[in-house]
Parts: C-alpha cells; sequence; structure tokens
C-alpha cells in the first residue's frame, strides 16, 4: 500500500514539473505577444541627438582622432527605411536575377 500511495505521489510530482515547465516556458516565448504595444526599438537610432565633441585638458597628451567608418551626413535626400504607418524597418526587395 505505500509503494502506491508513493507511485502516487511520485506521477503527481513529475505531472506538476511539467505543468511548470511547461507554463514557464510559454511564458518566456510570449514576448512577441506583446510586440505591437510595445515596439521593437529597432529604429531608436534615427532619434538620436547629436553630442558636443569631448573637451580635453589643454595639457593632455593625446594621440591624433582617426575615425574608422565615415558617417554620413542625414538631409532630405535619405532612404525611407520605414512602411507608411508603421515603426519597423522595411527591407528592400530582393533584385530579381532572373528574367
Amino acid at each position: 500500500m505505500k509503494k502506491t500511495r508513493s507511485t502516487n505521489r511520485n506521477r503527481f510530482n513529475a505531472q506538476l514539473a511539467l505543468a511548470i515547465i511547461a507554463s514557464a516556458s510559454i511564458a518566456m516565448t510570449g514576448c512577441t505577444t506583446f510586440k505591437r504595444k510595445v515596439g521593437d526599438n529597432s529604429l531608436d537610432y534615427t532619434k538620436t541627438k547629436k553630442l558636443e565633441p569631448i573637451q580635453l585638458p589643454a595639457d593632455a597628451q593625446t594621440l591624433p582622432f582617426t575615425p574608422v567608418y565615415a558617417v554620413p551626413q542625414s538631409g532630405e535626400n535619405t532612404l525611407k527605411i520605414t512602411k507608411e504607418g508603421s515603426k519597423r524597418f522595411e527591407l528592400p526587395r530582393p533584385i530579381s536575377t532572373v528574367k
């Protein structure tokens, strides 16, 4: 009779553990549920402000600054990266090589 109780208890514990793991899995992957409400912040970099140059002390010994990458100037003739009425980046269509 004790074996039956312990077997039932083990079965219950296994089912409880499985339910907890399943609930946690669903909760962790549920991030897509809030996608439209929260946003993905993929275009936040377009709203950045230009910072003033760093001012170093006059007696500081530094090496000359050489930029690694060229930074383009943004203006009116820039690529539209969002769909109308959307906050998401719109990927350009691939170039068709088959005619």
